[in-house]
């Protein structure tokens, strides 16, 4: 068997090295891109969970107003007892946390009626 000359063992151990180097390395590369992806991915759907909330407490306190507006131009008691009644945002349901991944998809606005209200 022939001997490898002694300059050639630094060379071959470099290469050794690079190539373990490298292998590590984009292994831990796709792990961690992997991790940043899920993580980035639940982050998305909770913000994006929070902000249709948001959008439908606004329509909520929209109509709200109007209900209260049309109330004190007319001086109709309708209007509040519609108020009363719209119960899309009602006290029981402010006070419980929205489980918002669940709930969102379960509310669509429907036609608008007569007081501009939302149905669930």
């Amino acid at each position: 068997m022939e001997e490898i000359p002694r300059f050639f063992a630094p060379l071959i151990a470099n290469r050794i090295f690079c190539v373990y180097t490298n292998l590590t390395g984009g292994t831990i590369t796709a792990w961690y891109s992997s991790r940043m992806s899920e993580i980035l991915s639940s982050i998305i759907e909770k913000d994006v969970a929070s902000l249709r909330v948001a959008e439908e407490l606004e329509i909520a306190l929209i109509n709200q107003k109007g209900f209260v507006s049309y109330y004190f131009l007319d001086g109709d008691p309708n209007w509040l007892r519609q108020l009363g009644n719209t119960g899309r945002f009602s006290r029981t349901a402010s006070k419980r946390p929205a489980n918002t991944s669940t709930e969102i998809g379960k509310r669509r606005p429907s036609t608008r009626s007569k007081g501009n209200t939302w149905s669930t």
